[in-house]
């Protein structure tokens, strides 16, 4: 497959960041959380509710200006001392958990070496630009788009199409890799984009449409599940025709696209050799290059 695959099909293929080119560790998280209220003084029961509530506001605004909200909410009163604190705890974890998963830069590469443009669009807090420019996936993206910058947040229409003006092409001409938090699926699909769900352990604490059986985590994480109507199928319902065109049983042509091995089938010891699938593009090649809704397994 040669990059002349581009003029059959789409031509771009933006990622999410979190739990999709960067594994989202929610213990590690919920331990720094804890740690985060206790240096602000606030109780976790009282911080933790206020800490979610404010997630919007956090994720398109100023984060000290969130974290002090969250403590009048909390009923803390800290000084200027303690915020610092706490912001110094947050960045510190989030730069230990900044590191890609082990396949992320290789397949950013192949699908720019057979000419497919890539960007980048995340819900994210203040932090992150700056850990992004020293990551090595970087200079391995076309554009980026970074809530925290722009004011705006997936699922809202007009931040894929900032993704899709700044990659210069349309949202038609995109594929969205995407883990489903934040409804950014359904916000994908509805900007025109094909949306296809990257299916994880990490998902499964933050996707409202796990099956029955698998054992999520119970937790406030679940506040951002994506829609219930995406897709979660295993492996062996995957179709993997590149001839086909219609969308699977219980699916509409427009509906995202759940890839992958079910969170109730997946151990962490699979993640590695399904990520080479990753890294040989065979999904990713499939939908962007030819008009299909289904590919190899995303994991």
């Amino acid at each position: 497959m040669g990059s002349d695959q581009t003029s059959g099909g789409r031509t771009a293929v933006v990622f999410d960041l979190w739990g999709t080119l960067i594994p989202f560790p929610h213990a590690v998280w919920d331990n720094v959380l804890a740690q985060i209220a206790s240096a602000l003084g606030a109780g976790l029961e009282e911080f933790l509710p206020a800490w979610h509530a404010d997630y919007a506001n956090r994720a398109v605004g100023d984060l000290e200006a969130s974290l002090r909200r969250v403590c009048q909410q909390a009923g803390a009163v800290p000084d200027n001392a303690r915020v610092r604190s706490a912001l110094e705890i947050r960045r510190t974890a989030l730069t230990s958990m900044f590191v890609p998963r082990p396949d992320a830069a290789p397949t950013l590469r192949q699908l720019r070496a057979r000419g497919y443009r890539v960007g980048l669009l995340t819900n994210c807090t203040s932090e992150i630009p700056q850990l992004w420019l020293r990551s090595p996936l970087s200079p391995l993206m076309d554009a980026t788009v970074f809530s925290c910058t722009e004011g705006l947040r997936k699922p809202d229409l007009a931040i894929y199409e900032l993704a899709a003006s700044r990659l210069g092409v349309d949202t038609s001409d995109c594929v969205f890799v995407g883990d489903g938090a934040d409804g950014e699926l359904d916000g994908a699909s509805a900007a025109g984009m094909h949306a296809v769900g990257r299916t994880s352990n990490s998902a499964a604490r933050r996707c409202s449409c796990v099956p029955a059986q698998t054992s999520c985590a119970a937790g406030s994480l679940t506040r951002h599940s994506d829609s219930p109507r995406h897709s979660c199928w295993s492996a062996a319902s995957i179709q993997t025709d590149p001839s086909r065109r219609s969308a699977p049983a219980g699916t509409t042509a427009g509906s995202p696209v759940r890839v992958g091995l079910t969170p109730a089938r997946m151990a962490p010891s699979m993640l590695p050799q399904q990520l080479r699938s990753l890294r040989a593009c065979s999904g990713v090649m499939r939908l962007v290059g030819s008009r299909i809704h289904t590919g190899r397994v995303l994991t």
